[in-house]
């Protein structure tokens, strides 16, 4: 079957050049992350697709 689980990161963990802080909220296709990212520090914010999104090809336009 299809893992439908959102993607979950620890705080303090890594991700794409990116260290998570914590969830900063979630909707109906994605989470977003409050992140800093490794190189410079910068505050960010990081989405991740939910699985049950990128299944459904008519909610790819919506995210590009």
């Amino acid at each position: 079957g299809v893992d439908t689980a959102a993607p979950t990161f620890a705080p303090g963990s890594t991700f794409a050049g990116y260290r998570i802080e914590s969830i900063a909220g979630r909707g109906g296709m994605a989470l977003v992350w409050e992140a800093r990212r490794s190189s410079d520090g910068a505050a960010v914010a990081v989405k991740t697709m939910l699985p049950t999104a990128s299944l459904d090809p008519r909610l790819l336009p919506s995210l590009t």
